[in-house]
Parts: C-alpha cells; structure tokens; sequence
C-alpha cells in the first residue's frame, strides 16, 4: 500500500555558485507495529522522472514505537530544478497491521523560489471597499466626504459628475477576475421590532479589464425615527405610550 500526500508545487529552483542551500524542512513521527518505508520524492512537471530526495535513517523506522510517537526534525536539500515540480510525501505498509503518522511544521527555505513575478500572483489580493463615505439617512456624502474617507487606502473612487443621487465611479487596476460583494444598507428600527432591517447580500465573480469603469449605486444606512425626536417623545415611544401630535 502507498499513501501519497501533495505537498508543495513551486516555479524552478536554481542553485548558483556561492549561493545559499535550498531546503526542505520538516518534522515526523510515526508508532504502530508495522514495518514501513517514508519517502519524500520530487516530482517534475516536464517529463523527467521522480527523484527519492529523503528517506528516514536505518537506524529508524516506523515500526520502532507501538504506544507512543517521537517527533524527529528533517533538513533535506532540494536538487536543482529547471522547471515546476511538487513535492509529495509517501508511506507503503508492507505487513498487513496497523501505523500512524504525522507530519508537521512543512518550510522551505525562502530561495526556494526565484521567479518572484510567480509569488506576486499568490498573494492574498487587495480589497476594495467602496461605500458611503461615512454618511447616513438621506444626506448623500460629498466629494470632499469621499476624498478624506477613501484617502490612504486601496480603494480610489470617486462621485459621478454633477450627481447628487449615489453613484460612484470606479477603475478596475488591472485586468484580472474579482469577487464583488454587494450589501444592502441597514434600515433603521422601531420600538419593540422583532426582526432586523439588515440588507442583504449579493456575491458574484466577473472578470474586468485594466482601466474599465464601472458606475456603483451606493445606499446608506437608515435612521431610526426616534433619532429625530426629543427625548421626551422619544422616551413614550420606547415604553410603548401611544401620544397625538398636534
């Protein structure tokens, strides 16, 4: 039997003259009562074959504890790769009793990788909020608003020209596929109300271009009526005092 564990993909690696040690670190440990063979194996992705890179000791091997698992640390140098590879863990049992193993605390060294333009692409992407600009009720935010609330931050939109009704404008900065998450703005509540006005939510994935454009409605948050009221009334209204006003 052979259980096979994919652990890593990555862009080439290059092992230059005077250059640091790539490395593949990790810890292990394993108890049971069968005899097995752990292999750490590099597997390229154009046409070449596996390569068995680790295997424990000797002197260690799985079937060594039945009651109780010792964690070893293993630093293996990676060979030089001209092209994408993964690395995959695998574990063959060859008496039919049982094994357990773990493994832990997977790292490679940072120079593992040199095609920083591959990395960029993995990185967790910006988001960009676009909202009402702090404002609430029926007073829509001004340009001024939306300048100081969007400034040093990621999102860089800006209010439709001579609108006044919500609408924002903004460029998409590079061509690529974005999840957009469209929110409802919350109503306000009323005294004793059992459910909550929340908007809803809306998610969709579409792919924009560098430099497209697109216009966004944007609602804002509802006011409670007691909010516009004088304390007194507003305190009748909340025990539930019914009043005329005249």
């Amino acid at each position: 039997m052979a259980i096979v564990v994919v652990l890593s993909s990555s862009p080439h690696t290059e092992n230059k003259l005077g250059s640091q040690r790539i490395q593949v670190r990790f810890y292990y440990c394993s108890y049971g009562s069968a005899i097995s063979t752990l292999q750490l194996i590099v597997q390229p992705l154009n046409g070449q074959p596996s390569k068995i890179i680790w295997t424990p000791p000797s002197s260690s091997t799985f079937g060594d504890q039945s009651y109780y698992c010792e964690w070893m640390k293993v630093s293996v140098d990676l060979p030089e790769q001209k092209g994408e590879y993964y690395l995959k863990m695998s574990v063959s049992k060859i008496f039919d009793s049982s094994i357990s193993f773990a493994i832990d605390d997977f790292s490679m060294t940072p120079n593992c990788f040199t095609r920083e333009v591959a990395w960029r692409s993995q990185y967790i992407p910006f988001v960009y909020n676009i909202t009402s600009c702090g404002q609430s009720g029926n007073q829509a935010p001004s340009t001024t608003d939306c300048a100081k609330f969007y400034n040093h931050t990621n999102t860089h939109a800006v209010l439709a020209s001579g609108r006044k009704d919500g609408f924002q404008k903004w460029l998409a900065p590079k061509t690529a596929e974005y999840r957009i998450e469209a929110y409802g703005g919350s109503g306000g509540h009323l005294p004793h109300q059992a459910i909550n006005n929340y908007g809803g939510r809306v998610v969709t994935l579409v792919n924009l271009t560098t430099a497209m454009e697109l216009e966004v409605l944007i609602g804002q948050q509802g006011e409670s009526p007691c909010d516009t009221m004088n304390d007194d009334i507003g305190e009748m209204i909340v025990s539930g005092q019914n009043f005329s006003k005249i």
